[in-house]
């Protein structure tokens, strides 16, 4: 693992839960030789195409809610509208023009895309490439026709365009094309009549979708005459995507008309959850889950986070490399380490063309002291101050260059144009390509550092929340307090007082705070104190501020303002001008039955999954800690948080091994249809089975045991490798069982059905006996 971040390592006794609820297997060497062949499964992160499945999609919650938005609005009597998808390259803004498309289609909208090159550049070659791109969608919705009963086709339109003579053609905006081909000009009023045509033969709004829309941002004609359409159109909605550059140059020419168009940056992610889902679809289209590939799932999520800047193609490049380690059997899971770095520079090197880069050949040349100062420099590019960047530098500790050097080697970068300093703000040239490289090249030279501040672009109160976060870890280190999670970094103290409100009042209406599932962990991972001790910590520098939050119990009476290293930080923070503070509130809290059952009623569907994973988590403690009625009431409380095939089937498994077969069935019989995953499906009918066979309904375990096999046989690997299964063996002219290690579950269920079927003959030989 890459020391990015204080993580928190899943328990070794996950693995033991696991065994004992089958779901996990003895090791990932066992699995892959085993279960998945792996090495027979495609790479399911295709860093190198945009997203276009929405199963695929991850995160932009807000720029989809926006984007509904302007598409609820259109209608075949309504203005024209616009949106304006813009961001740094790599962003993610095709994948959303792809989710926009889609959110189209749904609504039964007609939808022409258009996909730029800078040939399109020119107004003539724009509008005609857009005219049939809605030519062929309207007529594949709808069809078209000419009055002979011809089919009008993007190819005859195109036929028009380049000359091509047609007698009592029905639309105009073809033959203005040859005539503007010839030196001519165009003729907007002849692109509307065509416009207003096609809408009313639709029926329904067109979505015109353009891609690289930066190509004609330059072309003040090209925007001004969609300016013109949209004031007299009806029915359509234009959707633009492309570099930052696209809103400028829309700012200039709609002007006061700007509020037709609905602007939507397209940044980074900055939610934990939006590159937990990031990496997890992918695999999910494959049928695996976290368990499966990570020993320390969210400890890679963090430190992806730190590592690729939030950015969707970096994640998807970087779990491509750790997907094909993992399939080549250099590592037994998906892991981020210094190994992984070194595979992905690899990649990146293949050609041996990276050092013909002015910025790669620049940084390779550096000393690590430089390379130090170029990526704190550069960790806020075009956001942060020169002061803010050291300032957030020296928050985490003493920084390992003096400012005197860093204040140098800025100005070395500057006059060899490394850098860029406009206005206060940094910029870095380079594209993407060479800033991943600058930060992959940076740790491969100074090692792996605790707190490493990396090319980043998010703004500064981002930066400086994050190295806040960094301080405190370090300063709780060894002690029985934690970090509060949190959803990002824009979570604010109001977010966290209006879960403290619910939580004292109870009240009997919905939860409308998003956040309250972060309370609800601290009160969980507390082991459901009477009250709770929360520390509010801000840090504040020129005018920005930012909050993080401790919590402990309050019995451990935990003071942070009291611990030398808090002191010593708050004493770096104020020598640079800035300031750091603590306050400890402490929260008393209502019983934790009524909370829980408070939060099962009231929560929302996304708050309960999230505390149904909290408490799946923490059912592992409890087991390590030998509390087997901690770990059933922490799963009970999963299921009814978020019915799920893992929390209903870890609980059949150990009603089983307890001796309750009547607990175990009807826990088994909730976990069948909670999963699609046949090995799963199959895993819960055995274990149904086994109950029945306890409370000797053999028919009945038969048949469950045939449709486990039903449920394997149809796989290309049926082998499932459990590491332990409970097992029925002959023993004393019945059935007994025996938890066995490392069992195949094809061959379990065969002897289980061989060991029901000698019951059954045997007790039939003594009936006929006696």
């Amino acid at each position: 693992m890459v020391e990015f971040r204080h993580s928190r390592p899943i328990p070794v006794a996950c693995c033991l839960l696991w065994a004992l609820a089958l779901h996990d297997v003895e090791s990932a060497g066992t699995r892959l030789e085993a279960l998945l062949e792996i090495s027979a499964l495609r790479n399911p992160f295709d860093y190198a195409n945009p997203v276009r499945s929405g199963d695929l999609f991850a995160g932009r919650h807000v720029e989809l809610s926006r984007i509904s938005y302007v598409l609820d609005q259109a209608g075949p009597d309504h203005p024209a509208g616009y949106i304006a998808l813009h961001g740094q390259r790599a962003a993610g803004k095709t994948s959303l023009l792809n989710m926009t498309q889609t959110l189209a289609r749904q609504r039964g909208y007609v939808t022409a895309r258009l996909d730029l090159v800078p040939a399109d550049a020119d107004p003539v070659a724009f509008f005609a490439k857009a005219y049939e791109a809605i030519i062929g969608a309207v007529g594949e919705a709808v069809g078209l026709t000419a009055s002979d009963g011809r089919k009008i086709t993007s190819r005859l339109v195109r036929r028009v365009m380049h000359g091509g003579t047609q007698d009592d053609f029905p639309l105009e905006f073809p033959e203005n094309v040859a005539q503007a081909w010839a030196g001519g000009r165009l003729s907007e009023m002849a692109l509307r009549a065509d416009l207003e045509y096609l809408a009313e033969q639709a029926g329904q709004p067109i979505v015109l979708l353009v891609d690289e829309a930066q190509l004609v941002a330059d072309r003040k004609d090209v925007l001004s005459m969609l300016r013109t359409l949209g004031t007299q159109l009806c029915g359509y909605v234009f959707v633009l995507a492309g570099t930052t550059d696209l809103l400028v140059r829309i700012s200039e020419v709609f002007d006061a008309l700007l509020r037709q168009f609905e602007p939507i940056k397209v940044e980074q992610f900055n939610e934990v959850a939006d590159v937990h889902n990031c990496v997890m679809r992918p695999l999910r289209s494959l049928g695996l889950d976290s368990h499966d590939c990570f020993e320390d799932f969210h400890g890679v999520v963090q430190d992806l986070m730190s590592l690729t800047d939030g950015n969707p193609y970096e994640i998807q490049f970087f779990c491509h490399v750790m997907f094909h380690r993992w399939q080549s059997g250099e590592t037994s899971k998906m892991v981020l380490s210094p190994g992984t770095l070194d595979s992905v520079r690899e990649v990146m090197e293949v050609g041996g063309q990276v050092q013909d880069r002015p910025l790669i050949s620049a940084v390779r040349k550096m000393s690590v002291d430089e390379l130090v100062a170029l990526n704190l420099l550069c960790s806020s590019l075009e956001s942060s101050t020169v002061d803010e960047l050291w300032f957030s530098h020296c928050i985490t500790g003493a920084p390992s260059i003096s400012r005197e050097a860093f204040d140098g080697f800025r100005d070395g970068f500057v006059a060899k144009r490394i850098v860029e300093i406009d206005d206060g703000a940094v910029r870095l040239p380079g594209d993407l390509f060479d800033h991943i490289y600058v930060r992959l090249w940076t740790l491969n030279k100074i090692g792996q550092p605790r707190h490493p501040q990396l090319v980043s672009r998010y703004r500064f109160r981002a930066l400086l929340t994050r190295r806040l976060e960094y301080a405190l870890e370090d300063v709780v280190t060894g002690r029985p307090v934690r970090l509060l999670s949190t959803c990002c970094y824009g979570m604010t103290q109001g977010n966290l007082e209006s879960c403290l409100e619910l939580l004292d009042s109870l009240p009997d209406s919905p939860a409308t705070s998003a956040r309250i599932q972060y309370l609800h962990e601290a009160i969980v991972r507390c082991r459901f104190p009477a009250a709770l001790d929360v520390t509010v910590v801000q840090c504040t520098y020129a005018g920005t501020t930012a909050v993080r939050w401790l919590y402990a119990r309050d019995v451990d009476d935990i003071e942070l303002t009291e611990l030398p290293a808090f002191r010593a930080a708050r004493e770096r923070a104020s020598a640079l001008g800035g300031e750091l503070r603590a306050e400890r509130m402490r929260l008393p809290l209502k019983p934790w039955p009524d909370v829980r059952d408070w939060l099962v009623e009231h929560a929302g569907p996304a708050e309960r999954s999230a505390m149904a994973g909290c408490h799946i988590t923490e059912s592992f403690d409890a087991y390590a800690d030998g509390d087997v009625s901690g770990t059933v009431e922490h799963l009970s409380t999963a299921f009814r948080f978020e019915p799920s095939w893992m929390a209903a089937n870890n609980l059949a498994y150990l009603a089983l091994v307890r001796g309750e077969p009547m607990s175990a069935l009807d826990w088994a019989e909730k976990a069948i249809p909670l999963t699609d995953e046949p090995k799963a499906r199959a895993l819960s009918r055995y274990n149904a089975a086994m109950a029945l066979v306890k409370l000797g309904e053999l028919a009945k375990a038969r048949q469950g045991l045939d449709e486990a096999a039903g449920d394997l046989a149809p796989l290309p690997v049926p082998d499932y490798i459990c590491r332990f299964l409970l097992v029925p063996q002959w023993a004393d002219g019945g059935i007994g069982f025996e938890e066995k290690p490392r069992v195949n579950l094809p061959r379990a269920i065969d002897t289980a059905l061989d060991m029901v079927g000698l019951t059954e003959r045997h007790a039939g030989l003594r009936q006929s006996t006696e």
